[in-house]
Order: structure tokens, then C-alpha cells, then sequence
């Protein structure tokens, strides 16, 4: 049975500005995000990333827990306000996991826009029992 999981933020840059909890084990097969974000001015530039870790991989080479994400990114020769937008789907991909794990979606901006960003993942469950996370909310 497919599964389609939602997670969004407005928050321009955080590590878990949003995070969720797989029902049960399965595989990643489809994501789709769309992202937009206010870009003033020249290098300016917005980064999101889904990742199974708390703390996000932007700063480093050779993560093994980020997923997928992407840049936004201002290559201007004045200054002035600019709606940047991207709306992608990445399919064929073949991630599993597990029920009760933690998936987190990270942002980083070095910008004063605001940030829109929604990402859908695609999971093909395996069946079998449910798991909870161990923290209840």
C-alpha cells in the first residue's frame, strides 16, 4: 500500500524545522518539493534537506543521513527583491525504511526572505504490524 507523507516550514533557517515519524517499514520511492523564497540580493541563496539525522548535513562532505535537497540561488547584478521558485520530483528512488524512525527537514538561508517550503514523500509499505515512535505527541 502507498503512503504519501507531508512536511512544510516557513522557518528560514533551523535544523528540524519540521520533522515526522514513518508508520511503518517501507520504502522512499517518489519526492516531490516545491520551494520559493525571497531573494534581495547577488549570492544570496536558500537550502533545504530531508535527512534521517536531528542536525542537518550542509556543512559537511560526506553525510550519510541526508536523503535529498536542493539550492535556490540569486545571481544578480543589482540588488532588488526577487521570487525564486523550484517545484521538482525526484522518482525511481529506492530508500528504506523503517517504522517508527524520524525523518527531518532542514533549511538554511542566508537571506531575509521568507521561506515557503512543502516536501510529499512517496512510501510503499511493506505491511505487516505498524510501529509507533517512542515518543508519543
Amino acid at each position: 500500500m502507498q503512503a504519501i507523507y507531508k512536511l512544510a516550514t516557513t522557518l528560514p533557517s533551523s535544523d528540524a524545522a519540521a520533522q515526522m515519524d514513518i508508520r511503518q517499514d517501507g520504502e522512499l520511492q517518489t519526492v516531490f518539493y516545491s520551494v520559493a523564497g525571497q531573494l534581495n540580493a547577488d549570492s544570496e541563496f536558500i537550502d533545504w534537506e530531508l535527512s534521517f539525522s536531528a542536525v542537518s548535513g550542509f556543512a559537511t562532505h560526506d553525510t550519510s543521513s541526508s536523503i535529498v535537497g536542493t539550492r535556490l540561488f540569486a545571481g544578480m547584478l543589482t540588488n532588488g527583491a526577487v521570487l525564486s521558485a523550484q517545484a521538482h520530483s525526484l522518482a525511481g528512488i529506492a530508500v528504506a525504511l523503517q517504522g517508527g524512525e524520524r525523518l527531518y527537514l532542514h533549511t538554511n538561508s542566508n537571506g531575509p526572505g521568507v521561506i515557503q517550503l512543502r516536501v510529499y514523500l512517496y512510501v510503499e509499505e511493506k505491511g505487516g504490524q505498524a510501529r509507533t515512535a517512542t515518543r508519543r505527541r
